[in-house]
């Protein structure tokens, strides 16, 4: 039995080469087998228990755990023992290598990590990042990739580091290394549809702009690439990267042009429906002040009310969420006590009021 331990930073895409693997050949694991919880809900359960945020990037320290456990681990262990190669990904494994290397001579590992560039502009891609938290994201990375770096110097026989990037680049050079590394057989694969998000080119020209060249996070790619079995030997010209991102800001500029017109004819549509319904409003008024009779009156009104109401939804259409209208009043563009204008007798008062209840009624189910 082979397991293999994947983890990087939470920006470093470890997901894309856990991906690779698992097309591999290495299976996902499956749950404890008296605990029934999987590596993922171990791993939350002892950061937990440590009171650690599992979802925060904050740097935080080797953790040391006791005989607890190992009993979960060798549990966990126990429920895959039917599979020969077997893993899990989780960011949350970079602070608990010591331990699962500790746990089985079988248990090795890929580290995985990215450049600072390429995590920082995930973040910034993903709003997670403010201007003042720049330094905090980088510093997150350092502390993340210096556990990594300093586990893998200690155990390079039962470790790979690798490029993220590399590893989608060329995915059966990753398989190649498992294998001769770990002794396993795992299958190439011709064709994989990765699914980790992108950098876009803005995003990390822009990034690179806000790390100095001297930045302790790109000292410390430069030792991660100079010793990692899988480097990223693509040299990206950085003249074509700026290219790229002038490209890729064009295009936006011409989006937020083409979406500027089409808001603006929405507003002007949005402006005639306002008016349609002011309109309506007024001539629904005026049929509960006439003496025609009443039920060609109540035969209008619907009409009204029904265009009243497709007016209204036409126009939330095209309104932002919180800007919509819920429902039209209707006793205030029809009073209650308008309702029994002109009506002869308690019969038709009656009707005219069961009229009105079924259209409140309606108006509610929207």
């Amino acid at each position: 039995m082979k397991i293999l331990v994947i983890c990087g930073h939470p920006n470093s895409d470890f997901e894309g080469v856990q991906e690779i693997l698992n097309s591999a050949g290495v299976g996902l694991p499956k749950p404890s087998r008296h605990e029934l919880i999987s590596s993922n809900e171990l791993h939350e359960k002892i950061f937990r228990s440590y009171e650690l945020d599992p979802s925060n990037l904050d740097p935080i320290a080797p953790i040391k755990l006791g005989k607890i456990w190992q009993y979960l681990a060798i549990d966990l262990f126990m429920g895959n023992m039917d599979q020969t190669n077997w893993g899990w990904g989780d960011n949350k494994s970079a602070w608990l290598l010591d331990f699962w290397k500790d746990q089985d001579p079988q248990v090795s590992f890929v580290l995985v990590y990215s450049a600072p560039e390429t995590v920082l502009g995930k973040a910034l891609m993903n709003r997670d990042v403010a201007s003042s938290e720049i330094d905090f994201v980088l510093s997150s990375w350092i502390a993340y990739q210096s556990e990594i770096l300093r586990f893998y110097k200690q155990n390079p026989e039962r470790c790979l580091l690798v490029n993220a990037l590399a590893t989608r680049q060329d995915p059966n050079s990753l398989i190649k290394k498992a294998n001769t590394t770990f002794s396993m057989e795992l299958s190439d694969i011709s064709m994989i549809n990765i699914s980790v998000d992108n950098v876009s080119f803005i995003a990390e020209t822009l990034s690179k702009a806000l790390i100095d060249d001297d930045h302790q996070a790109n000292i410390l790619y430069r030792e991660l690439e100079s010793l990692a079995d899988i480097a990223n030997t693509v040299v990206s010209v950085c003249k074509d990267n700026h290219r790229r991102a002038f490209e890729e800001f064009i295009a936006l500029l011409n989006e937020v042009e083409i979406s500027r017109f089409k808001n603006s004819q929405d507003r002007e549509y949005i402006n005639q429906l306002e008016q349609k319904q002011i309109d309506l409003e007024a001539e629904i008024q005026k049929l509960s002040q006439s003496n025609d009779d009443r039920d060609n009156m109540n035969n209008q009104r619907k009409v009204l009310i029904q265009k009243l109401m497709q007016a209204r939804d036409e126009k939330n259409t095209l309104l932002p969420d919180d800007t919509k209208m819920n429902e039209i009043n209707i006793n205030q563009v029809i009073p209650e006590g308008d309702i029994n204008i002109n009506c002869a007798g308690n019969d038709e008062q009656e009707e005219l009021e069961n009229y009105f209840k079924q259209w409140q009624e309606l108006l509610h189910k929207d």
